[in-house]
């Protein structure tokens, strides 16, 4: 079976890395993958490096085609022979849209016929705008080196992502100050924000995927103050590491606590949850039977068995998929 995956892009953001994972299992279920980006990046050479062929020319006929984000669906549904042959990963919320200032309507959303989506609560929230699609959950997987919850790790704290106001994180600094004594914070993929001045904490800007995993898997745990996710990676990466995660109440915070009970959850509007939660997250970090548990729930949720079964089911509700066995 040829299958084409399209990415909007090939930084180190969350899209790109899970449709990375999606192009390995594809492979080891015997289809022959391609590529096709709308802009170019580093993580180009980690697909290639895998045997992910590049799109050569738009004529070439493919039995699926995958669309990892809603700025490349309209790419998909212009290559593809139908929609039939068309499935969307969709890696956002509808924040996205309030960002971008665009409507759903500009991404031919209502076109499609079928959609996945790494979180439950997409599903619902997407809706409204692919009314005939067959929509699906297709978790994230994530990789990360093998790690003991036993080992030491070092005295920083990782908040990740780009400095934007949909991840919060100046928010965040002003909560670390009602802290009897602040903590430093490591922030992972953001450059310092103009008009502020050094402090403890230091702003590390864009990483690859292995140092920034080995930043992860050395701190005393990750935190996220987010507005919006989908399905946050580098959270599943810290539990993966067996480090305690404190993170925003939001839809997709609940839905990883509910798969890993002990993500430690807080209201980023209210100092007095940070600071108890917070509290947690030192009590945590000091406890490794339960850090032990941490990482197995995220292994059995996001490591590569779950995954692998995922993505089958999901193929087996696609007439392209079985169109391309034949």
């Amino acid at each position: 079976m040829r299958t084409l995956l399209i990415s909007h892009q090939l930084d180190y953001s969350g899209a790109p890395l899970a449709l990375l994972e999606l192009a390995k299992v594809l492979q080891e279920f015997g289809h022959e993958v391609f590529l096709s980006a709308l802009n170019p990046g580093p993580l180009g050479d980690d697909f290639l490096s895998h045997q992910v062929k590049p799109l050569q020319s738009k004529q070439q006929a493919m039995d699926l085609y995958v669309a990892n984000t809603v700025l490349s669906v309209p790419a998909a549904l212009a290559l593809a022979p139908s929609p039939e042959s068309v499935l969307a990963w969709i890696h956002e919320t509808g924040f996205f849209f309030r960002i971008l200032g665009a409507t759903p309507a500009a991404f031919s959303l209502e076109k499609l016929k079928f959609a996945a989506f790494p979180a439950r609560f997409q599903i619902d929230e997407f809706a409204q705008w692919m009314p005939a699609a067959a929509r699906m959950q297709l978790r994230n997987r994530v990789w990360m080196p093998a790690s003991e919850p036993s080992a030491t790790s070092k005295d920083y704290y990782v908040c990740s992502g780009r400095w934007e106001a949909r991840k919060n994180q100046s928010r965040l600094l002003e909560l670390v100050k009602a802290l009897p004594s602040g903590p430093t914070l490591w922030f992972v993929g953001a450059n310092q924000p103009p008009g502020t001045s050094p402090t403890i904490h230091r702003f590390l800007g864009t990483q690859s995927p292995r140092e920034s995993k080995r930043i992860i898997s050395e701190a005393k745990g990750l935190i996220s103050p987010s507005l919006s996710e989908a399905q946050p990676l580098t959270a599943i990466e810290a539990a993966m590491a067996a480090r305690p995660v404190l993170l925003s109440d939001i839809p997709a915070h609940r839905e990883l606590k509910e798969a890993m009970p002990d993500v430690i959850l807080f209201d980023p509007g209210r100092v007095e949850s940070f600071v108890s939660g917070f509290g947690l997250l030192q009590e945590q970090s000091a406890d490794i039977s339960l850090r032990s548990r941490l990482q197995a729930a995220a292994l059995r949720n996001f490591g590569p068995a779950s995954f692998a079964e995922n993505v089958r089911r999901v193929l087996t509700q696609l007439p392209s998929a079985h169109r391309g066995r034949g």
